[in-house]
């Protein structure tokens, strides 16, 4: 076993192994990124969100 680890031809199958990986998975990252849908940036002033927080005066009644 420790003749296979001082080995040159090891250490260069494991660099291949993990530049591989790497490789592998930087193309999953890419491909990943590139199938989210980014929103139309045209469409945002036509869009109304309802405020969520509504402040109350002390008789009850929501203030504008």
């Amino acid at each position: 076993m420790k003749k296979l680890i001082r080995s040159k031809r090891f250490w260069k199958n494991v660099l291949l192994l993990g530049a591989s990986i790497f490789i592998l998975m930087t193309t999953v990252i890419i491909i990943w990124f590139s199938s989210i849908k980014i929103p139309d940036f045209n469409s945002f002033h036509e869009r109304k969100i309802e405020n969520s927080i509504k402040i109350y005066d002390r008789t009850g009644e929501v203030l504008h």
